[in-house]
């Protein structure tokens, strides 16, 4: 087997050392592609197939993109009898930054979706801000431990070459649904029961100096740890009117009298 380097990014100055051999296509897939041998490899693919062998096993980093690459047209395709095969063995490279780099960053150069409809580049931008771990790699080896930002993502996107608003709006979309967890949270608290109520007029003054009546146009939400376990009242803007109203009348009779 020869050595040699190869970059992790399409245009980025970080590379990583392999070595480089032949297998067939059986031994990388398996079952999971149905085809026919034809004798005349090995053959180098756009994206050779990734081996990452760790403790002794053997894992094909880029399944699909390999599948991707073989097939051709419908039926049984017809592929090499072995393909040239790049060899991982490096400690130094955390291995979900390479399961992550020549698993779905390269899969967007051949595919767009997920079976279930996701576009790609949408799904990996939310496995990375959703993996503080992950997100923190790529940082890292990448950035110089630069916070993930919308110029990064664009050019982790690259094969897809993908503008600047919508990378902008994915990492709107990011943002608010990961503030969703606690907004979750606050409306688990109980609720402070909050309801227009219209108590008798005889006891007015008494509901007016009340410590428990809140202030008119005090709409600013009270913190959770304050609402839980009291009720407040909210009088209607008519009633408070109302109630005004008959001070004043009352205020006035009182100066006739005297």
């Amino acid at each position: 087997m020869c050595q040699l380097k190869i970059p992790l990014l399409t245009r980025h100055p970080v590379f990583i050392p392999v070595s480089v051999t032949e297998r067939s296509v059986y031994e990388l897939l398996g079952d999971r592609l149905e085809h026919r041998v034809e004798n005349n490899g090995p053959v180098q693919l756009m994206h050779p197939p990734v081996l990452l062998i760790q403790e002794g096993d053997e894992d094909v980093l880029n399944s699909e993109s390999l599948i991707a690459q073989l097939k051709n047209g419908s039926g049984r395709p017809l592929v090499p009898s072995s393909v040239v095969t790049w060899v991982i063995e490096t400690e130094t490279v955390p291995a979900a930054l390479l399961r992550f780099i020549f698993g779905p960053l390269q899969r967007m150069y051949y595919q767009t979706k997920h079976m279930n409809g996701e576009l790609l580049w949408r799904a990996n931008m939310r496995q990375l801000w959703d993996d503080p771990f992950l997100r923190s790699c790529v940082e890292e080896s990448f950035f110089d431990g630069v916070t993930l930002e919308s110029r990064h993502y664009k050019q982790l996107m690259s094969p897809l070459q993908l503008s600047s608003r919508s990378i902008d709006g994915q990492l709107a979309l990011l943002r608010s649904q990961s503030e969703a967890p606690q907004d979750d949270l606050q409306d688990s608290e109980p609720a402070p029961a909050e309801q227009t109520m219209q108590p008798d007029e005889s006891g007015v003054a008494a509901h007016l100096n009340s410590d428990a009546t809140p202030h008119c146009g005090d709409t600013e939400k009270k913190p959770a740890e304050q609402q839980h376990g009291r009720r407040y009242v909210r009088f209607s803007p008519e009633y408070v009117n109302k109630i005004v109203a008959q001070l004043k009348a009352r205020e006035n009779s009182e100066e006739n009298e005297q």
